[in-house]
């Protein structure tokens, strides 16, 4: 498919934008009004860099629990590697379903907590077992195994199961559904890893100048 048929003249959300590399990918390819959204306070003002010259891109912090600021306003909404983190999934759940506008389409990027790869290795930590505990509990565990003492400030409550994630959705009224690959989810994250060296240059070019502050 062609994937610019798909987000072109359409507005789009990336919920954790990290560097802003979606956005600018995604304006290449038509979409109009363009939001990122991050709390990590280094890639928030990072991506703000990254994206200052494209009017089309809107960058800033947003913290979903306390947000109505998208109301029935986005056509899409890219999510990806985030609600793992986030402290309480339904709220997560409603500020997609009150974002998206009638026809809008979120895609939801997460962790299988329960796969063999991931229990041997969590994602985020590469500490075994951890994913199939509470977060309380892995948190401990972090710390005694591996020294890290901030695993239940950086995720959520525990990793979901899959029939828990889309009862979630579908609570708050979105018709939800699983897919082991989405091609243009797949093709959106082709195109951001191409942004990898073009970061790089401009992160390069920001810590020459000494620009962070």
């Amino acid at each position: 498919k062609d994937l610019s048929i798909q987000v072109k003249g359409k507005s789009f959300l990336d919920l954790g934008c990290g560097l802003g590399g979606l956005c600018r990918q995604v304006q290449k390819m038509g979409a109009t009004n363009i939001y990122g959204v991050e709390i990590e306070p280094f890639k928030l003002d990072f991506a703000k860099k990254n994206c200052m010259n494209i009017p089309q891109v809107n960058i800033s912090y947003l913290d979903v629990d306390y947000t109505d600021r998208f109301f029935n306003t986005l056509d899409l909404i890219v999510a990806d590697q985030v609600m793992e983190h986030v402290k309480n999934p339904n709220n997560f759940a409603s500020f997609i379903s009150n974002s998206l506008n009638h026809n809008g389409l979120a895609f939801i990027g997460l962790p299988n907590g329960f796969s063999i790869e991931n229990v041997l290795s969590e994602p985020h930590l590469a500490i075994p077992l951890i994913s199939l505990m509470p977060s309380k509990s892995a948190a401990i565990f972090a710390e005694k195994i591996a020294g890290h003492k901030h695993y239940a400030e950086m995720m959520g409550p525990r990793y979901l199961k899959h029939t828990e994630i889309l009862n979630i959705f579908r609570s708050v009224g979105l018709e939800a559904s699983f897919c082991s690959s989405i091609p243009s989810v797949e093709e959106l994250h082709k195109k951001r890893d191409s942004f990898i060296s073009e970061i790089g240059l401009i992160k390069k070019s920001l810590l020459e100048s000494n620009d962070f502050d």
